[in-house]
C-alpha cells in the first residue's frame, strides 16, 4: 500500500508541479510525431525523385495510392499545426540517399560495403576521441562490455 501511495505521489508530483516539464515534453512528443511523419513522407519521395528525376510511370491505381498517402500525411501536417521540418528534411535525406544509390553503378552488397569502409574510421576515430574525454560510454566501461558491444555490431550486421 505504500509504494502505491509513494507512486501515485510521485506521478502527481511529475505530472503537475512544473508545467515547463509539461512543456517540454510536449515539445518532445510533437518530435516525435514529426520524426514519425518523415517516416511516411519517405515513399513519397521516392516517387516523387522516381517520376520527376527518373521519368518512371505510374498507373492510374499507383497514383491513387500515391493521393491517399499524400491525403494522409496532408491530413496529419494539419492536426500538428505546422509545417512539418523535421519529417521533411528526414524524407527528403532518404530519398536522395536511394536516388543516389539506384544512380551509382555498383551493386547493393558492394556499396554498402563500400559505404561502410568509408565510415568506419571516423566512426571509431570519433568513438575513440569521446571516450578518452570521457564523455563517452565505450572503453569507460569494463573491457568485457566493450566488447560485447563491438560483437553485438557484427552479429546484428
Amino acid at each position: 500500500m505504500a509504494t502505491l501511495v509513494t507512486s501515485r505521489s510521485q506521478l502527481q508530483y511529475f505530472a503537475f508541479s512544473d508545467m515547463t516539464q509539461l512543456a517540454h515534453m510536449a515539445e518532445f512528443c510533437l518530435h516525435v510525431i514529426d520524426t514519425s511523419l518523415g517516416y511516411f513522407i519517405t515513399p513519397l519521395a521516392n516517387v516523387l525523385f522516381g517520376v520527376v528525376l527518373l521519368r518512371e510511370r505510374l498507373n492510374l491505381l499507383q497514383w491513387l495510392a500515391v493521393g491517399c498517402g499524400a491525403a494522409g500525411v496532408a491530413y496529419m501536417a494539419l492536426v500538428i499545426g505546422s509545417l512539418p521540418l523535421v519529417a521533411l528534411l528526414l524524407a527528403l535525406s532518404f530519398g536522395g540517399y536511394g536516388l543516389l544509390r539506384k544512380l551509382t553503378p555498383i551493386d547493393a552488397v558492394h556499396g554498402l560495403a563500400l559505404e561502410s569502409t568509408l565510415l568506419c574510421m571516423p566512426s571509431l576515430a570519433y568513438l575513440l576521441w569521446s571516450g578518452a574525454a570521457g564523455r563517452g560510454a565505450f572503453l569507460q566501461q569494463p573491457l568485457g562490455l566493450d566488447v560485447l558491444l563491438v560483437a553485438g555490431g557484427a552479429v546484428t550486421a
